[in-house]
């Protein structure tokens, strides 16, 4: 076989001009895909403010309670370099969510405690060429009042809609049904419920401290129809649990009890402590006598114990410190949690120590108790629902379909460890067991009429106890408690901030003392103006075919459609089709930690922050 002639193959010659040129070439083309991918693909956005907080953060601070220990965060977009100088501000305290802790920084000698950048996220440019936006998605958009400045928001109103916000939730007309005033709520899908819901309490982060001076505790053992709830739950702290030996047939409840230390009472403790505010200090005997005497006092009723959960969003809660022109600082406190939330959901770690029996669990918004009973023996888990008045409701999917008590099945049906998982949020139920959501024969939907108001009478505490777990001839230990509560949408029009303007007078600490006055509750104008609270004023909002309605989940601090147009007349609430760039799909580089390297504070990035990297639902 004759071998082939290499002189007549096809040769690369290395000359010098080749080489250039092919460099140029290949990173020319490498420059024109990064573009096109930009383009057409995927693009990296970094967050600058914490308007959709705590879904997404902007620049803000990560820290960890020095009371309790609980890690959470606070906004600090007023510290952006691009800020005004005359908007500009230092966060220089923060408060913990859980127990109200305010806690200054000490930013000088702790890198961490330095404001960190917004979250880093990568956002889908191709996804809304092949389908259309959905509800609840998280968006990018040019901002209508100025095409060059990019916001992020939650997507809320579609095209063609009537939209209208009502006692803190969306409600709305579809296209097909504009020329009705039928309003229907809005439901989220459970996952968005999940990723929207906020941390008011979790029983692993009590402070030391406040079981020293006698704080009362948020858990309590209560009993309906006037019997006794006396040795049926026991306890050594609220940290190792609660336990029922299931002894009796009588139904018994553990109910929680918005039991919240606030800066008054904070500063009362530190005084009362010789050494500081920290855990492991050891109070004065004295004194500790004295803040005991002085709070059992407080709440030596039974009853009279506790106050509404609100749209409290530590991310907006802090000090901040500001320099005048003159060259004085001014330090100003940012209140927050002026509205009650009634859309409730709790979570439990229990061990089920028993072969029969029944578990309960229970929510209650404006004095209606929602209740799931999960029979043990069967596994059958039985929704209801009842008034303030005694009265059973019904459960309906608004086509027809009634069911008194929808039935589901689960798999508690033995001994061992489950966690359990119970919403009343957008006028429905949902119940999770072991991270599992349970289907049930029938709605578990419901209607009500109009808003609610909370609801207390003197033989059920009703809002002011509304979240419960109870036994009925079942041994139980339940480990973790916690309590969330759903976002809470800012209804007026105009309004940037907190809507207090419709009150007397709108100090916070009016404000607390309205939600705590719970025997006047359904005659306070307080709530009856948050029944008449709608958006745009009086009136609902029209979505045209092709715009739509963003808003963001910190709705108290989100520059959103509710608030625009600011100065243009020709500028809508809506962002039309043409400015959505895309769909916020992953946090891909949330802020690093710092290494603190000397004694004056320097410091260094220590690799990415992993726990945080998630995807945006």
């Amino acid at each position: 076989m004759k071998k082939p002639d290499k002189s007549s193959q096809p040769r690369y010659e290395p000359r010098g001009y080749g080489v250039i040129r092919d460099y140029v070439e290949s990173i020319a083309m490498a420059i024109i895909l990064a573009l096109l991918f930009r383009m057409f693909l995927l693009e990296a956005f970094v967050i600058p403010t914490g308007s959709m907080a705590p879904t997404l953060h902007g620049r803000h601070m990560d820290v960890e309670c020095s009371q309790c220990g609980f890690q959470y965060q606070t906004g600090a977009s007023s510290e952006n370099s691009d800020t005004r100088a005359d908007q500009r501000s230092e966060i220089i305290e923060t408060a913990c969510p859980l127990c109200r802790f305010s806690m200054s920084l000490d930013k000088a000698s702790q890198p961490n405690q330095r404001s960190f950048m917004g979250d880093r996220i990568l956002v889908s440019k191709f996804s809304y060429s092949v389908s259309q936006p959905k509800r609840w998605q998280v968006i990018v958009f040019k901002f209508p009042g100025n095409a060059k400045q990019n916001y992020i928001k939650r997507l809320v109103g579609l095209p063609g809609e009537r939209i209208k916000i009502k006692g803190g939730d969306i409600y709305v007309v579809p296209p097909e049904e504009s020329d009705r005033e039928a309003f229907q709520i809005v439901r989220k899908p459970a996952n968005k419920l999940l990723a929207m819901l906020q941390l008011v309490h979790d029983s692993n982060y009590v402070p030391a401290s406040l079981e020293k001076v006698g704080w009362p505790r948020r858990w309590r053992p209560w009993a309906p129809d006037g019997e006794s709830a006396a040795g049926v739950w026991t306890t050594k702290s609220n940290q190792s649990g609660y336990h029922t030996a299931g002894k009796t047939d009588q139904i018994c409840f553990l109910r929680y009890r918005h039991l919240v230390p606030d800066r008054k009472d904070w500063d009362a403790i530190e005084r009362g402590f010789a050494a500081d505010s920290h855990a492991d200090s050891q109070p004065d005997a004295e004194s500790l006598d004295s803040l005991r005497q002085q709070f059992a006092e407080r709440f030596s009723s039974e009853k009279a114990a506790g106050q509404l959960i609100t749209d409290y969003y530590a991310y907006n809660h802090g000090s901040v410190a500001k320099t005048h022109f003159d060259g004085d600082v001014l330090v100003d406190e940012r209140p927050t949690g002026f509205h009650w939330v009634g859309d409730l959901a709790a979570e439990f770690e229990v061990e089920v120590k028993g072969n029969e029996g029944k578990l309960l669990l229970d929510l209650v918004e404006g004095g209606t108790h929602f209740q799931c009973a999960i029979d043990i023996k069967t596994g059958r888990a039985i929704l209801s629902r009842r008034d303030k008045a005694g009265k059973s409701g019904v459960f309906t999917d608004g086509a027809g379909w009634l069911e008194k008590n929808p039935i589901g099945r689960t798999k508690i049906t033995k001994q061992g460890s489950y966690r359990l998982r119970f919403s009343n949020i957008d006028d429905e139920l949902l119940l999770w067991v072991n991270n599992r959501l349970i289907s049930f024969q029938g709605p578990t939907t419901y209607e009500t009429e109009t808003v609610l108001t909370p609801h207390w009478q003197e033989e059920d505490p009703g809002d002011l106890a509304p979240v419960g777990i109870g036994t009925r001839s079942l041994a139980l230990h339940v480990k973790r408690m916690k309590v969330f509560r759903d976002v809470y949408y800012v209804a007026l029009d105009g309004v940037p901030r907190y809507a207090m303007d419709y009150l007397e007078e709108n100090t916070p600490d009016h404000v607390r003392s309205q939600l705590a006055d719970y025997k006047n509750w359904e005659q306070n104008p307080f709530f009856k103006q948050r029944r008449e609270q709608v958006i745009p004023g009086p009136g609902s909002l029209a979505l045209g075919p092709d715009e739509f309605l963003p808003m963001g989940d910190n709705s108290p601090e989100s520059s959103d459609g509710r608030m625009w147009p600011f100065t243009d007349a020709d500028q809508k609430h809506t962002v039309p089709r043409r400015l959505l760039i895309g769909q916020a799909m992953f946090v891909y580089w949330p802020h690093s930690w710092r290494l603190k390297t000397g004694s004056s504070g320097q410091s260094l990035p220590v690799g990415p922050n992993f726990k945080q990297m998630r995807l945006i639902k």
